[in-house]
């Protein structure tokens, strides 16, 4: 019975093959290494969200902001994954604090209305 229940199981969820969320992990990763979150910063104007977030690691200030159409949870996942991203870099922007603006939507309408016209 097992052989034919298993190929509906595939692939087998390991600890090894699960990704904990992005928010947990950051998380979990400031308090594992005493890094702190020095600025959490988040508002919505005109239906477009912003959410910037700084922590620092090491003496080193890693930041990252966000700026598109996604709804505040789903800002804060972006950015929380691009600082682990930063932190797991080993901080190899050790002379300029890491700094990404991303406007996903605003640059793809952009594009849009360029090629469109």
């Amino acid at each position: 019975m097992w052989q034919s229940i298993r190929p509906l199981l595939e692939p087998l969820v390991t600890p090894e093959t699960l990704k904990l969320h992005p928010i947990r992990e950051l998380n979990e990763l400031c308090q594992k290494r005493s890094y702190k979150i020095i600025l959490e910063d988040v508002s919505r104007k005109d239906g477009l969200t912003y959410y910037r977030m700084e922590v620092e690691a090491d003496g080193i200030i890693h930041k990252y902001e966000y700026k598109g159409d996604a709804l505040r949870d789903t800002a804060k996942k972006i950015v929380c994954k691009e600082i682990l991203n930063s932190l797991k870099d080993g901080g190899a922007h050790k002379d300029t604090a890491k700094k990404i603006v991303c406007e996903e939507k605003l640059n793809s309408l952009k594009e849009g209305e360029s090629n469109g016209a």
